[in-house]
This record gives structure tokens, C-alpha cells and sequence, in this order.
């Protein structure tokens, strides 16, 4: 990442992949709808990308240590820079064993996390023994040719290994370069859980058009938690599903998947633009607003025949 693109953005973590269309070679599952499916499904996929939110957590503050060098960062880039530092994951994971294991209970975390926190000494492997990592993957389920007009059907699915440290509003979106967001088109659904009550709770959340994408893209915003009397959940599996078309006679495509991991509270809706190299088989151009970083970029190309 160049310093003028980070200048504009508070800290946060994207998390990007996409494949093109296979079904899982070792397993059964093909198009996986609840979370052990999904899971399952992650595990044995030799196209999921898993990210601890750590790596990214230190490639951000690097970054906000350039801007901090730089003589010609302007004073809301220091502001962004610094309040990118401000988040220490020692004291953060310090704070939380101070809480006890009773409030990490309370607050949904699972076993293996709460021993992390319980016995954290401070040390790099420690903060990555505490810290959750995210698994995604991009599934296309669906392809043909209708007439003129050639389509795709494009599956989204992720799962979380521990309850995040950074729980605001998380993303997730499907982008094409040359085909189109069928409107209205799109399902969703987000799996919450907690440690600290036997009853899991779903949640089926909006597909919307993503803002400056062109209507090349859909995308869902995820609450991270949520709380049911007094109970805290956290999400940590869920998928999308969108369909995308073309009318121009275009025989492939390329298609990525995102997923975007917020560690600052936003007072907005999340939202990514793709820009459009014009040729499908150039790759894609993932372009993030504030609040958004690049990460392992991996456009892959859906060909319709």
C-alpha cells in the first residue's frame, strides 16, 4: 500500500478472496447454508484464505508510523495515523483477563479464547494465541446462457475461529467487472453465538447495491454483536448469496470476494468500489474508502460458454 492511499483511512481490516468455480474436492458439500456446512465446507477448501486480524492490525500501525515520518502528511492524516496507534492489543487482552473469566463467559467467548486471555503474558505469540482469525471463501453455484443473456450465481461464506477483539460493523460483497447485480436479487444469513447461552440465534440480513460500484457489486453490513436480554452474541459464520448478468454477449468475467473487518466504531455504512482495468483477464482493482485496506487481492476469472 502506497502512503497516499492510506492517508485516508482510519485503522481497519480487509480480508479478500476469490475463486473461481470448484466444487470442494474433499468434501460432499457443495453449496453450504448452515454453520457446521460451513465450516465443513472452510476446512477442507483448498481456496479459503485465512487472516488473523493481528497481521493485519501490524501492517496498519506500519503504515501509520510512515505518516507519522512523512513531512508532507496533512493534519487529518497525523489525526487518522495516530488514532490508527492508539489501539494497543496488549493492553486491550491485559484489560479483558483483568475482567476475569466470569465476564469473558458472560460475554460469549469460547474456551480455548478465554484460556488465551487467562494466561496472556504479553508476548507477540500470546496476542496471536488471543486474537480471532477469519476464513472466507467465494463459491460460484450457478452458471448458463438464457437467450442473449448470460448469468452466474456467486456464494459468499465465512467463519470466524474466536470472538473478535474489534466487534462494530463488519462487510462482506460479491464484485464483477463485467457483469451486473441482478437487483433484487440476493440472500443472506448470519449465524450468532454465545458460550454463555445454549440458544443460537440467526439473523437474515440485506443485500444492497454497493455504493460506487457501477451495480457491479452487492454487499451486506454485519452487526458483529448483538444483545438478546442482556445476553451477548457475537457473529461468527454466515454466507451471501447474489446472481449476476450480462446482456453484451461477454464470456467471462472476474469476481472477487471481500470480506472488511472494521477496528474503529463507524458512524456509516461500509461500503467498496471496483475499478474496471476493461479487460476481465487483467484482473481487478479493489478501490477502498475510508475505513478500508487492501489485503491479498486474488480476482479470479468465472468464464460463462
Amino acid at each position: 500500500m502506497n502512503l497516499k492511499s492510506f492517508l485516508s483511512i482510519p485503522l481497519a481490516i480487509c480480508l479478500l478472496c476469490s475463486s473461481t468455480f470448484t466444487a470442494a474436492a474433499t468434501s460432499d458439500i457443495t453449496n453450504p447454508e448452515t454453520e457446521a456446512e460451513i465450516r465443513a465446507y472452510l476446512e477442507s477448501s483448498p481456496s479459503a484464505t485465512t487472516t488473523n486480524e493481528y497481521d493485519i492490525l501490524k501492517e496498519q500501525q506500519d503504515s501509520a508510523h510512515a505518516v507519522l515520518d512523512s513531512r508532507t502528511a496533512s493534519e487529518q492524516e497525523v489525526e487518522d495515523a495516530k488514532e490508527i496507534l492508539s489501539f494497543d492489543p496488549v493492553e486491550h487482552f491485559y484489560d479483558l483477563q483483568d475482567k476475569g473469566k466470569a465476564y469473558l463467559e458472560e460475554q460469549g467467548y469460547p474456551a480455548d479464547q478465554i484460556e488465551a486471555i487467562m494466561e496472556f503474558d504479553g508476548s507477540e505469540d500470546a496476542i496471536y494465541r488471543a486474537s480471532a482469525s477469519v476464513t472466507a471463501d467465494l463459491l460460484i453455484l450457478d452458471r448458463g446462457i438464457s437467450g442473449s443473456r448470460r448469468y452466474f450465481e456467486a456464494k459468499y461464506i465465512f467463519s470466524w475461529d474466536k470472538v473478535p477483539s474489534f466487534c462494530w460493523t463488519d462487510l462482506i460483497s460479491i464484485t464483477s467487472d463485467n457483469y451486473y447485480h441482478v437487483r433484487g436479487s440476493g440472500s443472506s444469513k448470519v449465524y450468532y453465538s454465545s458460550t454463555a447461552s445454549s440458544n443460537n440465534k440467526t439473523e437474515t440480513l440485506t443485500v444492497d447495491d454497493m455504493p460506487n460500484c457501477y451495480f457491479h457489486g452487492a454487499g451486506v453490513d454485519i452487526p458483529m454483536t448483538k444483545n438478546y436480554s442482556g445476553t451477548i452474541y457475537h457473529a461468527l459464520t454466515g454466507h451471501m448469496t447474489v446472481q449476476f448478468d450480462n446482456e453484451n454477449g461477454d464470456i467471462q468475467t472476474g469476481v472477487l470476494g471481500t470480506y472488511v473487518h472494521s477496528t474503529i466504531v463507524h458512524d456509516y455504512s461500509l461500503s467498496a468500489s471496483l475499478g474496471f482495468p476493461g479487460n476481465a483477464s487483467a484482473g481487478l482493482n479493489l478501490e477502498l474508502r475510508k475505513g478500508m485496506s487492501e489485503m491479498n487481492e486474488t480476482g479470479e476469472i468465472v468464464k460463462v460458454k
